[in-house]
């Protein structure tokens, strides 16, 4: 993942940015993904993500950025406040299907750039979905990246058959 430098320079706050912070929700049951913005807007804002220029609701949301765990899996909490009944509909039809994981993408934009501050975006899998009338929390989890092996793939006599001695 490659870090912008106008990313750099708001987290250091060499220059007095204003930035958002933007997720997109997605489901095999979705028409098209839940894309929200986390800005000091209630307007809805633009920026680059699947490929083409999204548009993002105003919609409040808080993150809990990742911590590693003994597990080594990075978990991202997620709560999604003052919520219209569109959302909570759509993560009950997703609920229905736990095979299949509900994605969700995070990123940042300058208000003044539509390009992704994070290239590629984080992307994570919803779990442990809760809601009551108010909000939604989940945990989203990115898989165990710490502890896979490497090389990522196995080197099998079936895959490689030059690897079987005569």
């Amino acid at each position: 993942m490659s870090i912008s430098q106008q990313l750099i320079d708001r987290y250091t706050y060499e220059v007095d940015v204003d930035w958002f912070e933007a997720i997109a929700i997605n489901h095999s049951t979705f028409i098209s993904p839940y894309y929200i913005h986390n800005g000091a807007t209630k307007e809805d804002l633009t920026g680059y993500m699947d490929g083409g220029v999204q548009t993002f609701r105003a919609v409040q949301f808080q993150l809990s950025l990742p911590a590693r765990d003994n597990g080594g899996r990075s978990d991202l909490t997620l709560t999604i406040g003052t919520i219209g009944s569109d959302i909570q509909l759509l993560l009950d039809g997703a609920l229905a299907t736990p095979e299949e994981p509900i994605s969700v993408q995070y990123t940042c934009y300058l208000l003044t750039d539509t390009t992704a501050l994070y290239d590629p975006p984080l992307l994570f899998n919803m779990t442990e979905v809760t809601s009551d009338d108010r909000q939604i929390t989940a945990v989203a989890r990115l898989g165990d990246t710490i502890n896979r092996p490497f090389p990522n793939g196995r080197y099998t006599v079936e895959s490689f058959p030059g690897l079987n001695r005569r």
